[in-house]
């Protein structure tokens, strides 16, 4: 089986290689630079189509058909939406995108729609607003620390932007496998050690009962 990832220059890419071949499969890493560790430890890499490319998805298709893709394992924020929406057309040419529903990626990409979620469902989150209403100000959507603001001006441009009670104390990334069926196979709590421009690259596992809690509830409530 080929299984093919994106933006294997990541922090994440050496490790999601390595199982996809310690399972015994293939892994076609692509990247939009040959100067990618993807390149070095994948079967097979393929240059990538820039994000903004008109002809993004067209040139995709075209890899999946060349490599004989079985699997897409996405991994890029700004083009999840992308392929999730796109799922039953791929699957259409024999390539399963491995990726929750476009209306579950599009709800969590959405800072605020988020927000809104977690209130609605009584899922303690930070206050947010769309307003200049805390000193935090961040993009309403986007991922890592890029964007982040702390002490932000009372005339910062609020447009694509929200603000945010800051929150001190640790940090954790859970990360959730969940079957095809969207239920919980494995949920861990990570204590984040080492973050680099807001992504963690270093932590310990822990077990935290509340934690593993409160997501499997998040997880009964949206398929992912």
């Amino acid at each position: 089986m080929n299984i093919f990832l994106e933006s294997s220059g990541s922090l994440v890419s050496a490790s999601i290689i390595k199982s996809i071949q310690s399972a015994g499969f293939r892994a076609i890493a692509s990247d939009i630079s040959y100067e990618s560790v993807g390149r070095y430890l994948s079967d097979e890499f393929v240059l990538s189509p820039k994000k903004n490319d008109p002809m993004l998805w067209d040139k995709f298709k075209k890899i999946m058909i060349e490599y004989k893709v079985h699997a897409v394992f996405p991994s890029f924020d700004p083009t999840l939406h992308g392929w999730s929406c796109r799922k039953d057309e791929f699957m259409d040419s024999n390539t399963c995108i491995i990726l929750s529903d476009a209306s579950t990626v599009q709800l969590f990409q959405d800072k605020y729609q988020a927000y809104k979620f977690f209130l609605k469902e009584g899922i303690r989150t930070p206050e947010t607003s769309l307003e200049k209403d805390f000193s935090l100000v961040k993009p309403r959507v986007g991922s890592g620390a890029k964007g982040v603001i702390f002490n932000a001006s009372k005339d910062i441009c609020m447009e694509g932007m929200l603000s945010q009670e800051y929150i001190k104390g640790e940090e954790y990334t859970v990360d959730v496998f969940c079957n095809q069926e969207g239920e919980p196979v494995y949920i861990l709590p990570r204590l984040r050690l080492g973050i680099v421009d807001g992504k963690s690259t270093s932590g310990i596992i822990i077990k935290d009962e509340v934690i593993q809690k409160e997501v499997n509830r998040i997880c009964q409530i949206v398929k992912f």
